[in-house]
């Protein structure tokens, strides 16, 4: 039976083969799993996470992103990102043309919710967004966040130890009392036939310290330093997927 009743992932494309790293050992400071932290975010800059305590709350999310992004194309688009702060809000991504209309094709659509916006509920920071988003910050969104926000300041504690720099040194850098440019990203893709190899994103770093990635049907590509070819992500169950983000390689 697939996973998720959703389609299997395929077993004839080339996929990543990342450490997988235990969060809940990480809390007891074991020595062996820090050195294999370490590992990963030195070398590819990316890994699973597991009994990273968010299970619960990622489902919600999946629940709140199936409600939003299913709302009428005429509603997502009064909360487009371009008609406020700009990071934030909805967005629809087209690429490559139709081989007979010769039109864009749509290739997915998301909608960014800023951190600050989430935590200062019902007092929006930027901006407003969809009912479906609204009405579940408290019960299911904010939570997600500051759990996440818990694990961010874990790594980057492993990270600053590391690095032999004073106490808190990185930590400072997101402060939850700061404005910031953190998101919740949710996703979805129409996975149109005509798109042939068309990608939502140009190949990219993720900006900021950490990013963390969740999926069902994965879609996330990587390509490793002295790699031939791009390598999948397989989503497995229960984990996260983390990446260094551009800002923390510049810092570090």
């Amino acid at each position: 039976m697939a996973e998720y009743g959703y389609p299997p992932f395929s077993d004839e494309v080339s996929v990543a083969d990342l450490i997988v790293v235990d969060y809940t050992l990480l809390v007891q400071g074991d020595a062996d799993e820090i050195e294999k932290l370490w590992q990963a975010a030195t070398e590819l800059g990316m890994w699973y996470l597991k009994n990273h305590g968010v299970e619960n709350e990622v489902e919600g999310m999946f629940g709140v992103a199936e409600k939003t992004l299913m709302l009428p194309r005429r509603e997502k688009k009064k909360y487009a990102h371009w008609k406020e702060e700009g990071l934030f809000g909805y967005n629809l991504n087209k690429g490559g043309r139709d081989p007979e209309t010769k039109e864009k094709l749509e290739l997915a659509e998301y909608i960014n919710i800023a951190k600050d916006d989430i935590l200062s509920y019902p007092t929006p920071v930027y901006r407003t967004y969809p009912s479906p988003i609204a009405d579940n910050i408290e019960a299911t969104i904010r939570p997600f966040v500051q759990k996440s926000c818990n694990v961010t300041d874990t790594l980057l504690e492993v990270f600053n130890d590391k690095l032999g720099l004073p106490q808190g040194t990185l930590a400072q850098r997101h402060s939850a009392q700061e404005r910031s440019s953190s998101q919740v990203r949710l996703t979805r893709s129409f996975g149109n036939p005509a798109a042939g190899s068309a990608s939502l994103f140009q190949p990219h770093n993720d900006y900021g310290l950490l990013a963390f990635s969740y999926a069902r049907l994965g879609g996330l590509l990587v390509m490793g330093k002295g790699w031939i070819s791009w390598k999948w992500v397989k989503p497995i169950p229960g984990h996260a997927v983390c990446i260094v983000g551009e800002t923390l390689d510049t810092f570090t």
